[in-house]
């Protein structure tokens, strides 16, 4: 009988009172006081250690692991919740389609890499109230709706900051705005502009703009 490492053998019934099986077999119990070990469950003691299984593992429990790396799996099932990742610097890469469906299989979301489209069944973009006299775009950003009364100035952050195809949209939520405006102004910088300008002006009875991103200015559309 004997105790190391991580492992607990009790060898002492076996007929030469050791473990069986071919070199580095984890042992296991095989009954009468005996212990095995087979090819299929190994350990290697090189730093770090690795336990070789060949074959299918069942769990019934949770499995916590550092890293966690599957080779030429064609299928994964999945029930209840999953995470993916601990830290904003995680990046998640597959190849292939994804498919987003409630369980009546009804697609939420498609990505094909073939058409290279994203289709969806429904789209909401972020929403940001503007309730006071000046405002800052970000890059999360997408639908800005003005309800702050007078004279109102937004400042839409470089096109650069945004990306290759952002997209913005400010739109007036008051019924009249009287003889005051909303002012868009781009960030200063050599090239920042909308339509060729640093300034556009929402006047009149509710207006509204659409605007998107090639990298380097702004445009309406």
């Amino acid at each position: 009988m004997s105790t190391f490492g991580w492992a607990y053998v009790d060898c002492s019934g076996a007929a030469d009172g050791s473990g069986a099986g071919p070199l580095r077999s984890v042992q296991f119990y095989i009954g009468s006081g005996n212990t095995s070990g087979s090819a299929n469950f190994l350990y290697r003691e090189a730093s770090p250690g690795k336990v070789m299984v060949t074959g299918s593992l069942w769990v019934s429990g949770a499995i916590h692991a550092d890293n966690y790396y599957i080779k030429n799996r064609m299928e994964l099932n999945v029930t209840g919740s999953t995470y993916f990742g601990d830290d904003d610097t995680d990046v998640h890469i597959r190849t292939g389609s994804l498919t987003i469906a409630k369980t009546d299989n009804t697609k939420l979301l498609d990505v094909s890499p073939i058409s290279q489209q994203t289709t969806v069944r429904g789209f909401a973009g972020s929403y940001k109230n503007v309730d006071g006299a000046t405002a800052t775009t970000v890059t999360a950003d997408h639908v800005l709706g003005v309800s702050k009364t007078g004279n109102v100035v937004i400042t839409i952050v470089s096109a650069s900051l945004h990306g290759s195809g952002a997209m913005l949209v400010v739109k007036d939520e008051l019924p009249s705005r009287g003889a005051f405006h909303i002012r868009l102004t781009c960030s200063a910088g050599n090239g920042y502009s909308i339509d060729g300008s640093r300034y556009f002006i929402l006047t009149g009875s509710m207006p509204a703009i659409s605007l998107y991103s090639n990298g380097a200015n702004w445009f309406v559309f």
